[in-house]
């Protein structure tokens, strides 16, 4: 789904900083 694909690059973007 959208929404898994939208948290896990979010997810990735927070885990980045």
């Amino acid at each position: 789904s959208k929404i898994t694909d939208i948290l896990a690059k979010l997810g990735k973007v927070l885990a980045h900083v």
